[in-house]
């Protein structure tokens, strides 16, 4: 139980951290403008940054300040 409030706490500081470096400016082949936000990046964990856990987060096209946050974890390997 400690991991998983550890896994989350770590990705509410990246979401709320999300800064202009991992803000996905563009996706090539794409031939629209989307009217959201797409942040993509790395969350580093364990000792001197040992693991990586790739995040990304997709802005609410409505309020995204007050609308709620979706997590969605996929399983590991094996």
């Amino acid at each position: 139980m400690l991991s998983f409030f550890t896994l989350f706490a770590a990705i509410f500081v990246a979401v709320n951290a999300a800064g202009e470096d991992d803000l996905v400016k563009n996706v090539p082949g794409l031939i629209f403008q989307t009217n959201f936000k797409v942040y993509s990046g790395y969350l580093n964990g364990g000792k001197n940054g040992a693991w990586k856990m790739h995040y990304m987060l997709t802005e609410s096209r409505h309020d995204p300040a007050t609308d709620p946050l979706l997590f969605w974890f996929n399983g590991g390997p094996g």
